[in-house]
């Protein structure tokens, strides 16, 4: 959920830097992924909040949620596995992230608050029992549904999730680093701080995200800085305390040198739930399902294709 503890003092020296300068507009797009989705595309009204989802496939449903400043383009990697595995793989856009509206003044980002709207939008698309797929931000939204919905969620399997508290940043010197760097600038700093090997963010990667990012209202004190000041609820806190009592099948992945969330935070989970299983990945970042798909996917496939006894 946080981004390199060094990254915004360090984005702003660079920025003082001439050669770096606030960079250009936005301008490239995923065509692949674009033609692929968008026949696929939903707009499903939650609670007056206009939310965002992708479907696709047919079979036992699968539900990603992506974590903070992200979207349903952050699987771009991992779902066309999962539909060809068999599986129905529904993408939601989180409330204020990708293509669902940005809610009201006074809108709650706690845990809770972002779970049940995802859930409210699952139950709109007609899904009863599914799978969860989850990472970072979402990844405590979906441990949140996994012990509070038991009967709705069969596998959850968890990337890099916000398991326990920790610091979040965005706020008023978000919005000052933005203005210093813009907004493409700072999305190449921190996509490429959630990877071991940055180089693998590509141009039209920072593009997608930066788009969706650059809606007024998100970046800073906006969207981003609600989820800092309301995620960390005391239902929470009462989450976290309670691991040990998860029912369904529970599969952590963490990349080694994930540098936003040690790995001994899903060390600690994957002890306190029984008969779950950690996968470490090498030579990965916090976005280890972008940056190592080709270790990630088959891990997805096969705990979700395990039959429940």
């Amino acid at each position: 959920m946080t981004v390199l503890p060094l990254l915004i003092p360090l984005a702003a020296v660079l920025a003082m830097l001439p050669w770096l300068g606030r960079g250009r507009s936005p301008r490239l797009t995923d065509d692949a992924w674009s033609a692929w989705v968008d026949p696929h595309r939903r707009d499903i009204l939650v609670d007056g909040l206009q939310m965002h989802a992708i479907d696709l496939g047919a079979g036992e449903p699968v539900v990603l949620i992506h974590g903070i400043g992200d979207s349903t383009y952050s699987w771009r990697q991992n779902a066309q596995a999962l539909v060809a595995a068999g599986h129905r793989v529904l993408l939601i856009d989180q409330p204020g992230f990708g293509r669902s509206a940005i809610p009201p003044r006074g809108w709650s980002y706690s845990v809770e608050h972002q779970a049940q709207t995802i859930l409210k939008t699952v139950d709109q698309l007609g899904v009863g029992a599914f799978n969860i797929v989850a990472h970072s931000l979402g990844g405590g939204e979906a441990l949140y549904l996994a012990m509070t919905h038991p009967d709705r969620v069969l596998r959850l399997a968890v990337i890099s999730p916000v398991s326990e508290r920790t610091p979040c940043p965005f706020g008023v010197l978000t919005d000052m680093l933005v203005g210093l760097v813009g907004v493409r600038r700072f999305t190449a700093l921190a996509l490429r701080s959630a990877y071991f090997r940055p180089e693998k963010v590509s141009d039209v990667q920072i593009d997608e995200y930066a788009r969706l990012l650059g809606r007024p209202g998100r970046l800073g004190s906006g969207v981003l800085g609600g989820v800092c000041r309301t995620y960390f609820s005391k239902a929470y806190d009462r989450m976290a305390e309670s691991y040990r009592t998860l029912r369904p099948r529970l599969l952590v992945i963490w990349g080694r040198q994930d540098t936003w969330h040690p790995v001994a935070f899903g060390e600690r989970l994957q002890a306190r739930v029984a008969g779950s299983r950690l996968e470490l990945i090498a030579e990965a970042g916090h976005n280890v399902h972008q940056e190592r798909a080709d270790l990630v996917n088959p891990l997805l496939v096969g705990f979700l294709g395990d039959r429940l006894v």
